[in-house]
């Protein structure tokens, strides 16, 4: 018997296998998305590999569930789940929303404006804020929102999620993206409780968390 050494996550395979098949996902595809191979998801979900924060984050957005959830069921130690969630993290700010939930951005800005968040987040997120004293959105004013890289628009990544999104030959927007009625269009769903119907996207930068200023 080996000493010394850290006990095996317990997980509950079993949680992970239906929120999958609750996304109508394969595991293949949930590695693909979370950017590592089948057999290394196998290993994440059957407890012979210790799942990383990051890893966590993302598979939390791929299956739409918090980030507590998956650690949780990842068998992450309770003392080690609440040093985690109670981490901030420091992020660039990148860009505004307008009180019409319209988006501007730079990706590729300075990170001379930095924010405190509390999550722990990919070192490639990051944050916008809302500059909306004024119109629909202004009760959102000064709040942060962190989102992940633009990305391509795949419904098994984006659906029912708040994102960031770019408008092929139109503006780039924070909306609700729901399931379009024509194959590759979506539906949009914005602050005023107005819907776009069957737009089509350049690309999406998903929403990983919404917190108030300071």
């Amino acid at each position: 018997m080996q000493t010394g050494s850290k006990p095996r996550p317990k997980i509950n395979t079993g949680w992970f296998k239906d929120r999958i098949a609750d996304k109508r996902l394969s595991q293949r595809k949930v590695a693909s998305l979370l950017g590592v191979d089948n057999s290394t998801l196998s290993l994440l979900l059957n407890g012979r590999r210790r799942m990383r924060i990051d890893q966590a984050s993302e598979l939390a957005r791929i299956l739409s569930v918090s980030v507590a959830d998956v650690m949780t069921n990842a068998g992450v130690p309770t003392n080690e789940r609440h040093t985690i969630e109670a981490l901030p993290g420091e992020i660039p700010i990148i860009g505004q929303i307008d009180g019409a939930d319209g988006a501007t951005l730079s990706w590729d800005a300075g990170a001379e404006r930095r924010v405190t968040v509390p999550i722990i987040a990919p070192e490639t997120a990051r944050a916008i804020q809302w500059r909306a004293s004024t119109g629909r959105a202004a009760f959102c004013n000064g709040w942060i929102a962190v989102i992940l890289p633009p990305a391509k628009p795949t419904p098994e990544s984006i659906l029912d999620r708040y994102c960031v999104v770019a408008i092929k030959d139109g503006p780039t927007l924070i909306k609700t993206v729901r399931r379009g009625f024509s194959a590759g269009l979506f539906n949009l769903d914005g602050s005023d409780g107005a819907t776009m119907h069957d737009v089509k996207l350049d690309w999406v930068s998903p929403v990983i968390g919404i917190f108030p200023p300071g």
